[in-house]
C-alpha cells in the first residue's frame, strides 16, 4: 500500500503587477508539484484559473506569472506528482485576490522565510528572493543568454554577502541549454548573486512553453542542500524594435565640464534624440520589466536622460527627467541602463556635445540591435567642409524622377569613415566611407526633394572617423523640378487587412505614432517555415505649414517564423518615417494605406497580398526649424 503523505500551503499571495508567489511544506519525494489558482467554486473559465507544473522535487516557494481578475476571489493548493506523490494540498485563499474593487498587493514578494537545516552558517528565517527576472518577465529562446538575479538577506531585511547560490532550471535535458557557470555563484555586498542561462531556439513556429528556475543556498560539502525558491518563467521569442521621434538633433552645448557621473545642464529639446525601444514576444505581448541597456557607439553619448512619466515621442524643454549614467561591468549590461514599462516600451533621450554619427542599439540579453543616430549643425549653415555636388540641368535645377538622386562627397573624406547626408530636415542617406572610395557617390530617394518653383531644398552632410569626431559641410540650396509623383494605386489581396494595434481609428496621428507606429498582420494557415512577410506603407500628405504635397514610402521585411496563432503578428514601424504628413491648410487629411504579402525567401512567385488597410495621415513633424530661417535671401 502506498504511503501518503499531506501537503501544506502556508501561504499564497498574489501581486497587483501579475504575478503569485507561495510558500509550502510536504513529507513527500515527487517529481514536481502542480501549482493550482481557481476560483473557490471552480467556476472556470469565468473567471479563470490556472494550474502551472514546477518540475523541481525541492521547490518549496514558487511564483508563475498570473492576473486575477478584480471582483473575484481565489484559491491556491499544491499537489506533489510523480515519485512518492500524495494528496492535492487543502485550499487556501490567495492574500490580495480580490477586496473592496483592489486586486494585488505590493512588491517585494515579502516573508519568503526558508529554514537553515542544511546551511547552519545562516540565521534562521533567511529570505531568499527573485530580483531579476520577475515572473512576468519571459526567458528569451535563442536570444543570448537570461540574466537571472537572486538576493539573499537575514530576516531582517539585511544583505547576506560572500555566500554561494546554487541554480538549476527545469527541464534539465532540453537540448542545448547551458548556464554561463554550472557552478554557485556567490552574492556581493548587496546579497546578490547572478547567473545566466541560454535556451536554444528551436523550428517550433508557436510560443514554446515554460521553464522553471531554481535558486537554493549552497551547503557545505557535507551539509543537505535547502529546499528551493523557484519561478515558473514563460519561454518566448523576442522581437525588438527601434523607433525615434526624430533621427537626428544639434550638438549640446552644455557650457558646463561635461561628466558621465555627474549631470551637466540640460539641453534644449533640439539637441535631444529621443529613441523608443519595444519588445514584443511570441504571442504579440509586450515584454514587461525586462532590464536592457542602450548602447552607444563609437562612444558613449555626451548625456543620456530617461523621460519620466512616459516620454515617447517628441522631448519637451524642461520636461522631467532622469540622468542615466553608463555602466561599464558587467560587460553583458553594459551601457545606458533602462527597464521595459507595461507596454513593453524604454525610452531615452540622447544628447552629444559635437557632431557625430552615432551608432545606438537597445541591447537584450547581451545581444545588440543596432541603428543609428546623427548630432550635427549642418542645417544652421556654419559647416566649413565644401558642399556636395549636386547633378544640375542646364538651368541650374535637379531634376528628380522616380530614381534616386545620385549626390556626389567632395574627395577630401578619405579619412573618415561614415556620411550622413542631411535634405529638407531629414537624414535621407548614410555612407559607409571605405567601401566607397572618394568621390563617394551616395543616392538618394526621390521623395524627400520638394518640388516647386522655388529654390526651397537645403542639403548638407556630416562626416564622422571612427572615433566619433564629425565635421559638418556647408550648405546648399536649390530648386527641384519634376512631375509630381501623384497618388498610388493598390491593388487588394486575399488575406486579412492589416489592423492597428492600438485599436481601430479613422486617423493615423501623433498619439498613435508616438514610440512607433504597431500594426497587427492578421493570422494566416498556409504560410510555412522560412517564408518571409513583406509589408509596404504609402504616405501622402502635405509639407509643414503648405498647400505643398508631399509622398513617402516605408518597406520592411519579416521572418513568418514568429507568426500565426489567433492574434496575428504586431511589427512596430519607426516613427521618424511616419512624421511630417500634415493636413492642408483648408483642413484636408492625407493618407495612410498599408499592406503586406507572404512569399518564399528571394522568391518572385508564389506571392500573395493582403487586403489594404486605408486610414487618414495627419501627423505634425518633429524637426528643427532653424534651417527654413537661413534659406536664400533669410
Amino acid at each position: 500500500m502506498a504511503i501518503v503523505l499531506e501537503t501544506k500551503v502556508l501561504w499564497a499571495r498574489y501581486y497587483r503587477e501579475g504575478y503569485v508567489v507561495a510558500k509550502w511544506e510536504t513529507m513527500t519525494s515527487p517529481g514536481g508539484f502542480w501549482l493550482w489558482i481557481r476560483p473557490p467554486n471552480e467556476d472556470w473559465p469565468n473567471p479563470p484559473g490556472w494550474v502551472q507544473w514546477m518540475e523541481d522535487s525541492q521547490a518549496r516557494v514558487g511564483s508563475f506569472p498570473f492576473k486575477c481578475v478584480v471582483g473575484h476571489e481565489y484559491v491556491f493548493s499544491v499537489w506533489p506528482q510523480g515519485g512518492l506523490s500524495g494528496p492535492e494540498s487543502p485550499r487556501i485563499p490567495v492574500e490580495g485576490g480580490s477586496t473592496g474593487g483592489i486586486v494585488g498587493i505590493e512588491p517585494p514578494f515579502g516573508s519568503t522565510v526558508l529554514d537553515s537545516a542544511g546551511t547552519p552558517n545562516l540565521p534562521e528565517g533567511y529570505r531568499l528572493e527573485f530580483v531579476e527576472r520577475m515572473p512576468y518577465t519571459p526567458l528569451f529562446l535563442g536570444a543570448g543568454f537570461n540574466v537571472i538575479k537572486a538576493q539573499l538577506l537575514d530576516p531582517d531585511g539585511r544583505p547576506l554577502p560572500k555566500r554561494q547560490i546554487g541554480w538549476g532550471a527545469f527541464p534539465g535535458g532540453f537540448p542545448g541549454l547551458r548556464w554561463e557557470t554550472d557552478e554557485p555563484t556567490i552574492t556581493n555586498e548587496d546579497g546578490i548573486a547572478a547567473n545566466r542561462v541560454y535556451i536554444p531556439s528551436s523550428n517550433l513556429t508557436g510560443p514554446g512553453g515554460t521553464f522553471t528556475i531554481s535558486v537554493w543556498v549552497q551547503p557545505p560539502a557535507s551539509g543537505v542542500p535547502d529546499h528551493h525558491v523557484s519561478t515558473v518563467f514563460p519561454i518566448r521569442r523576442a522581437r525588438v524594435y527601434c523607433s525615434f521621434a526624430r533621427n537626428w538633433s544639434h550638438a549640446w552645448r552644455a557650457g558646463d565640464r561635461l561628466s558621465l557621473h555627474v549631470p551637466p545642464k540640460a539641453p534644449c529639446a533640439d539637441q535631444l534624440v529621443a529613441a523608443t525601444v519595444s519588445v514584443i514576444d511570441d504571442t504579440n505581448e509586450p515584454v514587461r520589466g525586462l532590464r536592457m541597456s542602450w548602447r552607444t557607439t563609437p562612444n558613449p553619448t555626451s548625456g543620456a536622460w530617461k523621460p519620466i512619466g512616459g516620454g515617447a515621442g517628441q522631448p519637451i524643454d524642461g520636461g522631467p527627467s532622469r540622468w542615466l549614467d553608463w555602466q561599464a561591468l558587467p560587460f553583458y549590461e553594459s551601457g545606458f541602463p533602462a527597464v521595459t514599462d507595461d507596454h513593453g516600451q524604454s525610452t531615452v533621450w540622447f544628447a552629444n556635445d559635437a557632431a557625430q554619427i552615432t551608432g545606438v542599439a537597445p541591447t537584450v540579453n547581451g545581444e545588440e540591435y543596432p541603428n543609428f543616430m546623427v548630432f550635427t549643425d549642418v542645417d544652421l549653415g556654419t559647416g566649413t567642409d565644401p558642399a556636395v555636388k549636386l547633378p544640375l540641368d542646364k538651368d541650374g535645377n535637379v531634376e528628380v524622377g522616380t530614381d534616386p538622386v545620385p549626390v556626389t562627397l567632395p574627395g577630401n573624406i578619405a579619412a573618415f569613415s561614415d556620411a550622413a547626408i542631411w535634405l529638407n530636415g531629414n537624414i535621407v542617406s548614410m555612407l559607409h566611407l571605405a567601401a566607397n572610395p572618394a568621390p563617394a557617390v551616395a543616392p538618394v530617394p526621390p521623395e524627400y526633394f520638394k518640388l516647386s518653383d522655388e529654390k526651397d531644398n537645403a542639403i548638407g552632410y556630416v562626416k564622422s572617423d571612427r572615433y566619433g569626431n564629425g565635421v559638418d559641410s556647408k550648405l546648399s540650396w536649390f530648386r527641384a523640378t519634376g512631375q509630381s509623383r501623384g497618388a498610388r494605386t493598390f491593388e487588394g489581396g486575399t488575406l486579412g487587412a492589416p489592423r492597428l494595434q492600438a485599436g481601430d481609428a479613422a486617423t493615423v496621428d501623433d498619439s498613435l505614432v508616438a514610440g512607433g507606429l504597431a500594426l497587427n498582420l492578421p493570422a494566416f494557415e498556409w504560410r510555412e517555415l522560412n517564408d518571409e512577410m513583406q509589408l509596404y506603407i504609402y504616405l501622402e500628405g502635405y509639407e509643414p505649414g503648405t498647400d505643398t504635397k508631399k509622398y513617402g514610402t516605408f518597406e520592411a521585411t519579416y521572418p513568418a517564423r514568429d507568426a500565426g496563432g489567433s492574434n496575428g503578428f504586431v511589427v512596430v514601424v519607426d516613427e521618424s518615417a511616419l512624421r511630417g504628413y500634415c493636413a492642408s491648410s483648408t483642413g484636408e487629411k492625407g493618407r495612410f494605406i498599408a499592406q503586406y504579402s507572404i512569399s518564399k525567401p528571394r522568391s518572385q512567385g508564389d506571392k500573395q497580398y493582403s487586403v489594404i488597410l486605408s486610414r487618414d495621415l495627419d501627423t505634425t513633424a518633429v524637426d528643427l526649424p532653424a534651417w527654413r530661417a537661413h534659406g536664400p535671401g533669410a
